[in-house]
């Protein structure tokens, strides 16, 4: 099996020496997969912009997605376990019928084949229930069966004792299964093909169990137009939804068989990796912007369409004041298409404060590299990704003050092989009003174990991955900050008591990162406050903060603040300019 990278940059000459072919056939390959639209072709490079199993002219390939790109240590076999576990049940396999069996093939554009899909979840169905089998309802004597008393008492004569009917013997229900019926043949013939095709293929290895199965019953000399018939005639009188389930997906195989033989190229996997990590997401953390009956997601959560007002009329005629009419987007396609869309929102609480999350699944490979010797971000979300997550925050004003929430925790979710971790936090300075964006990487195999055992991250599962990780950060980024404002505290008042050195003289505990803050808005905003208390030390953090926005110098106060923690070398001359 070759093995490739999403959207990695790989030389023609490269690919054809792992493909060991000539030119000709080289040109041919290449033909094929442009055709399908799994590569592009940039100057002298080709990058694949497909994650899946791709299978042409007898070539096996696995693609894996871009997050595993620059993974320093990956077990291959395993990654590629886990991404077929994903695909497998992203087919929705529980819920397959008749219309659904067709649609089991990952793709978001037009569906090409489904031969691999159907194969795989044939082999996986059996690897679980086995062989199809019919039951036959006999009868026995004395058999381990439930009494069948109608024909005990009919069949058998009794024995009169002391005034009891004692039978010598009982007639019991037997039911059996029935493997040499002609549909448990049908499915053999069909597992034992599924199998000859993933061994030739260089699949096997990526299901989860060896796949053995007996063949002194299988009779390869049945028509195919016979299996068909018999399949869809078995059909018409099952009803149990698990057998249908396989009597569909073997006459799909049926049908897919004979095409997938004369197609060049056979497929399993997604052009749109993306979606499927912004879904898994979405499953994962339980997310609630989701309409219901009464209400779409976006009137439950209060996220109102642009409004547009028009200035002319039909004809092209700039209107007056009189005729100028505001058209506003009411029909759902163009709230859909103007409204922000946030990927999850989730309200939790936390220290009695209510939260809401706003999680953003970002489909990117971030990491970092030296480069002339700087530190460099590399495949990070643009400008758009970050002012848009600070503009789903502001568009849910109406739905905090409306649920009484006072917290948001704003975080864009980055797919990983390592272990989950929080990796930093983003910021536009200027929005300083709203908290930092935080950085989390959650572990790809994890998140998938959890989406296909149905289970979710709870309160305190948030809690712990959300809560205790930014306090933790936000305590050691914060720490930097609570010296350059102590620093200055300490010019202003050389008598004062701020410092740690001060502190420890005195006896008296170190100012935090708020306490410090506080003192910053007192000497900047010294009559006001001093009119109100002796001393600065006698409000609260949150009551300072309020003095400051009820009457209106909490801007400019938090942008002198900004100054100071920008300022790389602060000196006396820097220090008077703020106060």
């Amino acid at each position: 099996m070759i093995q490739l990278f999403e959207l990695k940059k790989y030389k023609e000459r490269e690919l054809q020496k792992l493909f060991d072919v000539d030119d000709s056939k080289w040109k041919q390959i290449l033909f094929e997969l442009l055709r399908k639209n799994i590569i592009i072709v940039k100057q002298q490079y080709i990058q694949f912009k497909y994650v899946g199993i791709v299978i042409i002219d007898k070539f096996t390939i696995f693609i894996f997605p871009k997050y595993l790109m620059f993974e320093e240590k990956i077990n291959h076999e395993d990654e590629i376990k886990v991404l077929m576990n994903l695909f497998n049940k992203f087919s929705r396999r529980e819920s397959l019928d008749r219309e659904l069996i067709e649609d089991i093939d990952l793709y978001s554009e037009e569906l090409d084949n489904k031969f691999i899909s159907i194969v795989l979840f044939l082999i996986e169905d059996y690897l679980q229930n086995g062989i199809y089998y019919n039951e036959i309802d006999s009868i026995e004597r004395d058999g381990s069966g439930e009494i069948n008393w109608d024909r005990t008492i009919d069949e058998v004569i009794p024995f009169y004792i002391k005034g009891n009917l004692l039978y010598p013997e009982v007639i019991t229900n037997c039911v059996s299964n029935d493997f040499h019926y002609i549909i448990s043949k049908i499915h053999r013939i069909v597992i034992k093909e599924c199998i000859d095709f993933i061994n030739n293929t260089g699949l096997k290895y990526i299901i989860s169990h060896e796949v053995d199965l007996d063949e002194e019953l299988i009779d390869e000399s049945i028509d195919i137009e016979v299996l068909r018939y018999e399949i869809e005639k078995e059909i018409r009188v099952q009803f149990n939804d698990k057998k249908r389930r396989v009597l569909y997906s073997i006459l799909a195989y049926l049908n897919e068989k004979a095409r997938a033989s004369n197609e060049k190229i056979l497929l399993y996997g997604t052009r749109n990796f993306k979606w499927i990590w912004e879904e898994l997401c979405s499953i994962v953390f339980k997310n609630q912007f989701v309409g219901n009956q009464s209400l779409s997601k976006y009137d439950k959560f209060l996220l109102l369409p642009p409004k547009w007002s028009i200035l002319e009329s039909e004809e092209g005629q700039i209107l007056n004041s009189k005729e100028a009419q505001i058209l506003e987007h009411n029909n759902e396609i163009s709230m859909k298409k103007n409204r922000l869309t946030p990927d999850v929102l989730r309200v939790v609480e936390f220290e009695e404060k209510k939260y809401i999350l706003i999680l953003d699944a970002k489909y990117y490979n971030i990491h970092t590299e030296i480069d002339k010797g700087q530190l460099k971000i590399i495949d990070n979300p643009g400008i758009h990704d970050i002012t848009k997550q600070y503009f789903y925050d502001m568009a849910l004003a109406n739905y905090k003050n409306k649920n009484d929430i006072t917290g948001v925790i704003n975080v864009f979710l980055f797919p990983t092989t390592s272990n989950t971790q929080f990796m930093g936090k983003v910021k536009l300075d200027f929005m300083y009003k709203y908290p930092d964006i935080m950085l989390m990487k959650l572990n790809v195999q994890d998140m998938v174990h959890m989406y296909s055992q149905g289970k979710f991250y709870s309160e305190e599962d948030i809690k712990l991955l959300f809560f205790q990780k930014k306090f933790e950060v936000d305590k050691l980024m914060n720490e930097s900050k609570r010296l350059k404002i102590i620093d200055f505290l300490q010019w202003n008042d050389r008598h004062g008591c701020y410092s740690d050195e001060n502190c420890d003289l005195e006896g008296v505990s170190k100012l935090s990162y708020d306490d410090a803050v506080n003192f910053f808005f007192g000497i900047i905003n010294e009559d006001f406050y001093y009119s109100k208390v002796d001393n600065i030390f006698e409000l609260s953090h949150d009551q300072t903060i309020e003095y400051a926005k009820q009457n209106g110098f909490y801007d400019i106060t938090m942008e002198k603040l900004q100054l100071l923690l920008e300022e790389p070398s602060p000196n006396e001359s820097f220090y008077r300019s703020l106060i």
